[in-house]
């Protein structure tokens, strides 16, 4: 496998939290970004209300799909301590979706999905 990125798509506390996470060294975080487009907004798997915040991305670059379960059940855990409804991870290169990850998804049907990718 070579380096694959993914992009998480959440909210500012998501976000910031998944950036301050010390990830083994096979996944690496880039700076936070706030998406541009309100249709990228309107387009997320969040309610209205959580549509009028900014939304924001983070991109990771996945050096070893062995990470995978370790960054899902984090990012599980995060969207319940940052009491955020939902993530989308897209591929951050085409921008096609990858999985949207709730607090209550299972982590291993998220990281099949996650590998599955990473492995293309």
């Amino acid at each position: 496998m070579s380096e694959a990125f993914v992009s998480v798509i959440s909210t500012p506390a998501l976000i910031g939290a998944i950036k301050e996470t010390n990830f083994p060294p096979d996944i690496e975080a880039g700076n936070p970004a706030s998406l541009g487009s309100l249709t990228d907004a309107l387009d997320s798997p969040f309610g209205s209300e959580e549509a009028r915040q900014v939304l924001q991305l983070v991109e990771l670059v996945f050096k070893d799909g062995t990470a995978a379960l370790l960054f899902v059940n984090a990012l599980i855990d995060l969207l319940k301590k940052t009491d955020t409804s939902a993530a989308e991870l897209k591929d951050s290169k085409t921008g096609s979706l990858i999985t949207i990850v709730k607090p209550a998804s299972n982590p291993k049907t998220v990281a099949e999905q996650l590998v599955e990718f990473l492995w293309k």
